[in-house]
């Protein structure tokens, strides 16, 4: 009959294509599991015969490629042993150390934090929305949670607009807070935990009064104010945690640009990062105020021998600086895009590892 047919004619082509994909699951994918599996075997004795850095870390990516490709299809103890064979050669020629992350917090914030601050237990986080600080501290479990009770916002009970930057305190200020805030007015803001209500304090204003306060840091006791569009720092001698004294300029008569967007000091040095991710440092004569001076740009230098044939630094987004203190003096800074900190030495620039 007419149905009967119908009925056979979308019948068959549904058992045809049924068999042919039991047939490909069964047998194609195991098929191609072995030929990518077997293509990168074939890529790790190349790698081994290498001596060339360049054509070892072609060969090891390759290598790494293939095995992400057969495991498309399965993953085996073979696939995972070549993978961490290769990824561990293919780190020891790029400078690659591989940290394990965890989440800080169980649940997602849904906040942008733009700046954190660590002290010796508790995490503070800057909320770029409303320029708002919020502590967290240890959960128990490996992670943190946030305190519902601290309050350390601007406008509430003072006259500090949004802050912009945040860090640590030592416990030893007269105010007894361990985080403090700046706003783009030199406005400052001390706030410690079980304290509903946060002290303020203006920074005196310098001789050029204030462009845009972008970052500050804390020094020997000393407090650096970065005001990047009127091309300055300003230094402002502390005593227990307060300035109230007139601030003097760090630069001589050579100053940084505008578009400088984190720094970081010690002692007479200061390190400089800019928004087109250049890099400067300068230095401050006590002796001789006039021979103060910056050197922009500082080059990067990559002294490993695998990246003869790219430029490791063209791709890179740095935003973020930060300096480990001696007795391996080093400049850290963030790669935003590459989810990397890259690990230079303090004077040369020259990378250590990522």
């Amino acid at each position: 009959s007419n149905a009967f047919m119908l009925f056979m004619a979308l019948l068959i082509p549904l058992i045809v294509v049924t068999v042919l994909s039991v047939v490909y699951l069964r047998y194609g994918r195991n098929e191609q599991y072995d030929a990518y599996l077997l293509q990168a075997q074939e890529m790790r004795q190349q790698a081994l015969s290498l001596t060339n850095p360049v054509e070892q870390r072609i060969a090891w990516k390759n290598v790494i490629d293939n095995v992400e490709q057969a495991e498309k299809h399965r993953q085996t103890e073979d696939t995972i042993n070549l993978k961490n064979e290769a990824q561990t050669q293919s780190d020891k020629l790029l400078g690659i150390t591989r940290l394990q992350f965890n989440p800080a917090f169980s649940t997602r914030l849904d906040i942008d934090v733009s700046r954190m601050a660590a002290g010796d237990t508790d995490l503070y986080l800057l909320n770029a929305e409303n320029g708002e600080v919020l502590r967290a501290f240890p959960s128990g479990n490996g992670g943190f949670e946030l305190d519902t009770t601290f309050r350390c916002k601007p406008g509430d009970n003072n006259s500090v607009g949004p802050l912009v930057d945040i860090l640590p305190l030592p416990i030893n200020n007269i105010y007894g807070a361990t985080v403090l805030g700046i706003d783009v007015r030199g406005n400052l803001l001390y706030c410690k935990p079980g304290n509903n209500v946060a002290q303020f304090a203006q920074l005196p204003v310098p001789d050029t009064n204030w462009g845009r306060v972008t970052s500050f840091v804390l020094d020997g006791g000393s407090l650096y104010v970065l005001d990047a569009d009127s091309r300055a720092v300003w230094v402002y001698i502390g005593k227990d945690g307060t300035f109230l004294d007139a601030p003097y300029f760090f630069f001589g008569q050579q100053t940084t640009s505008q578009d400088a967007t984190d720094f970081v000091v010690s002692g007479d040095e200061m390190f400089l990062l800019h928004g087109d991710g250049r890099f400067s440092n300068c230095f401050y004569s006590r002796n001789d105020i006039s021979s103060s001076k910056c050197q922009d740009p500082v080059p990067y230098f990559n002294p490993f021998p695998a990246y003869a044939d790219t430029d490791l630094f063209a791709g890179t987004h740095f935003t973020q600086i930060l300096f480990a203190a001696p007795p391996d003096p080093s400049i850290l800074i963030l790669d935003s895009d590459g989810q990397s900190v890259m690990r230079f030495t303090a004077r040369t620039l020259e990378l250590q590892s990522q």
